[in-house]
């Protein structure tokens, strides 16, 4: 049996912008990532289909998003919006049960804009970790099983050990583990890797941890290339250079479309 760890890395906001696009683009033509997820309702959307429906060898999903840009499906209440239309960044503090008909509504609209243009739509995620806010996870559950989706990103659970109080890291992993295990049995169910973290952080928790923590399990890397925020630009540089330069253990690159 091959206990080798299999890494899953996914590159976020694919659509986004054009600097975003391109440094997606070289990283999956050189194999540095597996995976991207595309942003329906990006500024460059366009360039990014047009490279999806090229490259076989990369998975190739979903990045829900209600926090940027405008919305592309019905209208939606004035509260998750911004003057001009768009959405405000405030979807977490705004959005209620009684927006949950409306989220699920635009959710569609982005899966179906990228299914009509002939996208095999391998998993989803959101932007921001939107799809992780506990208030819409029954939203979440019939949006899956309208658009019978199968694969889904989880809740992070790679995170260094921060100087935080005991109880307060205990309890936000007895929540992160609850929601993970309710988002895969509650019906319909649904697969996700083991583990989920951004590539810098798996790199120091490996510091740390034995390899034995990985063996066999499947592991999502996220990472941001073309973002321009500080915490992001070192994920190009270590994917650049290859994720085996910087790990003591082997393991399998693999795509979602592999798990």
């Amino acid at each position: 049996m091959n206990d080798l760890p299999r890494i899953i890395i996914n590159s976020d906001d694919f659509g986004s912008s054009e600097r975003v696009n391109c440094e997606i683009i070289e990283l999956c033509a050189t194999k540095k990532i597996t995976s991207a997820t595309i942003m329906a309702n990006g500024k460059k959307l366009r360039q990014a289909l047009d490279y999806a429906l090229t490259a076989s060898h990369i998975s190739f999903g979903l990045h829900l998003n209600m926090t940027e840009y405008r919305p592309i499906g019905p209208p939606l209440s004035s509260k998750l919006l911004d003057i001009n239309g768009n959405f405000n960044g405030d979807f977490r503090g705004e959005v209620n049960f009684f927006d949950l008909g409306n989220v699920v509504n635009e959710w569609s609209a982005q899966w179906s804009k990228l299914r009509e243009s002939g996208i095999i739509v391998s998993h989803i995620d959101s932007h921001h970790h939107i799809h992780t806010h506990p208030i819409v996870f029954p939203a979440l559950k019939i949006f899956c099983y309208t658009n019978r989706i199968y694969k889904i990103r989880t809740t992070r659970n790679i995170v260094p050990r921060e100087p935080e109080k005991l109880i307060e890291r205990l309890s936000k992993n007895v929540a992160k583990n609850f929601w993970s295990f309710a988002l895969k049995y509650c019906p319909p169910t649904l697969i996700t890797t083991d583990y989920f973290g951004s590539v810098t952080d798996f790199l120091k928790v490996c510091e740390s941890e034995s390899p034995n923590r990985w063996r066999g399990k499947t592991i999502e890397l996220m990472c941001h290339p073309g973002n321009t925020n500080e915490k992001f630009l070192s994920e190009v540089t270590i994917l650049k250079k290859g994720l085996r330069s910087f790990i003591n253990f082997d393991f399998e690159l693999v795509s979602y479309n592999e798990i």
